[in-house]
């Protein structure tokens, strides 16, 4: 059959690609987020539609996975207003809107690289 899924958000499938499809199934995806499953993501009967009607790859940034909290951080580019192609898909992707700050991102750096910094 024919099927067509919107805001839909497809993650870290530890098994197979993102979607399965029969032989005779077409699937279209409108502003969905399908990001780092193991056998792929915009593979199979979803490939070619990755940058088109709103489709992304980019991680969800949930709030907190280890704990079950799949809910969105306030700069996942799942939410409106954060679509990394600026596309409007006018609700969240995915079935939790934000539920916690971005978390920020540490990088190691020498004393000497924030001695150079004030010279």
């Amino acid at each position: 059959g024919n099927a067509v899924l919107e805001n839909t958000l497809i993650a870290f499938s530890d098994s197979g690609g993102a979607l399965f499809c029969g032989t005779s199934t077409t699937v279209s995806l409108i502003c969905c987020d399908v990001y780092g499953n193991v056998g792929g993501d915009w593979v199979g009967c979803i490939s070619g539609q990755l940058g088109i009607d709103g489709n992304i790859s980019a991680d969800p940034l949930f709030c907190d996975t280890l704990s079950g909290d799949f809910r969105l951080e306030t700069c996942s580019p799942c939410l409106p207003g954060n679509h990394p192609d600026g596309y409007d898909c006018g609700v969240p992707i995915g079935a939790y809107c934000s539920g916690c700050a971005c978390k920020s991102a540490t990088v190691p750096v020498t004393w000497g690289t924030i001695k150079t910094m004030y010279r």
